[in-house]
């Protein structure tokens, strides 16, 4: 079975997640939620056609078989934005996490199954041989950040920190950390899971941190409750604490089970900005650990000839339906849904075409979470055959499994 586990964690600790689960259970197995299914009964087709100019953004709703309005609704279960810059390539988003109010959520990416093997799922819950499928296997949208992917590794059954060092900003607009205001640049770690008054429960975050302006000083630590898969804990670094009524600008870091998102871009108004220094050995001991978060020459993208980094990173939306591509130029770069094409070849008539990666596909969980349908890109037409530049329009199929 090729499941993952929820939102950006690596697919080896997923996978080891739900065999094993961490020291209190990351979840509990789903339970066999295909009694009475009804099975793929219903068919939809969404033809998506990208502006002549600027940006673009659609809904669908599969069940109702319509384009949907996107605002605060669980109605809508798939969402396409086109961006600016001529004929840029859509972004592909589910009603969940970060780009939704719904229940949504997408198992894998468009690599992970074949349409052959989509067709082959007794229900949206219900693989083809029988296997029930974690729920948690269904990934929701999340925020990508320089703390995606960074904070934990899933070893002897346990969420180890890696103790990476982040540098965090509460004013984006400087380009580099101000090292001589306190109180707008830190480096920070992540150190605990289990900080727990056992020290065995899971979501149980810990976090130490110093002021870039004085970074021998004693790290400032805090210990963060976020053992809820729903709710967000928010933390304010200058003056230390949880904060308990967010508003726009009195937090910088939210904290829920191994996820981090900041006061930023779509997570929130603020300007936190952050990015990642260097990595720490794994077989570091603890004095060398607490070195690198003071040691800004070595660990905080500092270099001889100054700060590495010229700016900083912000939360975007990341979406497991917008995988990162696969294959090296000048051959077609395979971007799940759809392939690019450097150069003309069989497929496309002229080079910088895209054609639809039709023989793979994703299965989805609908916005308001009751129904789920498997989908892939059929077809990509052009206004003009022979001009890569023209405009194009996308043609996805959905085969639906309705509500019970």
């Amino acid at each position: 079975m090729k499941y993952s586990l929820e939102r950006s964690l690596p697919v080896v600790m997923a996978l080891a997640l739900m065999a094993c689960g961490d020291s209190d259970s990351e979840k509990d197995s789903a339970e066999d939620t295909n009694t009475g299914a009804v099975g793929f009964s219903q068919t939809a087709t969404w033809t998506f056609t990208e502006p002549d100019s600027g940006e673009k953004t659609e809904c669908f709703d599969f069940d109702a078989n319509q384009v949907v309005p996107c605002e605060n609704s669980t109605a809508w279960d798939m969402k396409i934005v086109q961006g600016t810059g001529g004929r840029s390539t859509p972004s592909f988003y589910t009603n969940s996490g970060v780009s939704g109010d719904g229940n949504g959520a997408a198992l894998g990416s468009p690599f992970d199954y074949t349409w052959e093997e989509l067709s082959a799922f007794r229900s949206g819950t219900v693989d083809g041989t029988g296997a029930t499928i974690p729920a948690q296997a269904f990934s929701e949208d999340s925020a990508a950040n320089a703390f995606s992917d960074s904070v934990f590794v899933y070893a002897d059954r346990r969420m180890t920190p890696t103790h990476q060092v982040f540098v965090v900003t509460t004013d984006k607009a400087q380009s580099l950390p101000d090292t001589s205001t306190a109180n707008t640049a830190f480096a920070l770690q992540v150190v605990d899971y289990y900080g727990g008054n056992t020290g065995a429960t899971s979501g149980h975050v810990s976090i130490r941190w110093v002021d870039v302006t004085d970074a021998q000083a004693d790290p400032r630590t805090l210990e963060i409750n976020a053992t809820s898969y729903t709710a967000w804990t928010h933390v304010d670094l200058v003056n230390g604490t949880v904060v308990d009524a967010p508003t726009d600008d009195n937090w910088h870091l939210a904290f829920q089970r191994y996820f981090v998102k900041t006061n930023s871009g779509i997570s929130g108004n603020g300007s936190v900005g952050s990015f990642k220094g260097t990595a720490v050995a794994d077989n570091a001991d603890d004095a060398a650990k607490l070195a690198a978060l003071q040691d800004g020459s070595n660990h905080w993208g500092w270099t001889s000839s100054g700060w590495s980094r010229s700016s900083w990173s912000v939360d975007t939306a990341s979406s497991t339906l917008n995988p990162s591509y696969q294959g090296t130029y000048p051959n077609p770069l395979d971007f799940g849904f759809y392939l690019y094409h450097p150069t003309a070849n069989d497929t496309v008539p002229v080079a910088h075409m895209l054609s639809p990666g039709s023989s793979r596909g994703v299965m989805l969980r609908s916005g308001d979470g009751n129904s789920h349908a498997r989908v892939r890109l059929t077809e990509i037409r052009y206004a003009d055959e022979a001009d890569y530049n023209s405009q194009r329009t996308y043609t996805f199929e959905f085969e639906v499994e309705p509500a019970r």
